[in-house]
């Protein structure tokens, strides 16, 4: 460890007295040319990179299928197997609805053919 990351962690280091939250970690190593600084370097723009993840609906599967091999117990793990269940879920009730209007398409289909035989039917009667 370097004097700079030694300086570093004395300043930083977290107790029960004296908490430090995130934006203080991130200003401390910004303000002393840690190895993280770079040149025109912004704590406040630094600490959004590191706190914002992206939330499981905005995923794709492959990034749902990594979530989903870690520890089972996990957080990030049971998040990407609800959202993995809640797409599943979804995929199938728009698939019902498709079979439901494919199925209300077909009885009109049907009660039109019965309706154009009855006529025919009753056509073919008359004209006797």
């Amino acid at each position: 460890m370097t004097p700079a990351h030694a300086t570093t962690a004395r300043k930083t280091e977290v107790t029960a007295q004296h908490p430090v939250t995130t934006q203080q970690l991130v200003e401390t190593a910004w303000r002393e040319n840690h190895p993280l600084r770079r040149e025109g370097a912004d704590p406040a723009r630094d600490l959004q990179a590191i706190t914002m993840a992206k939330a499981p609906s905005e995923k794709t599967l492959d990034e749902l299928a990594q979530d989903m091999h870690t520890r089972a117990d996990g957080l990030t793990h049971l998040m990407a197997k609800a959202e993995m269940e809640l797409r599943r879920t979804s995929a199938q009730l728009r698939a019902v609805s498709y079979m439901r209007a494919a199925s209300v398409a077909a009885a009109v289909s049907a009660a039109s053919a019965a309706i154009a035989a009855g006529a025919a039917a009753y056509v073919a009667f008359l004209g006797r």
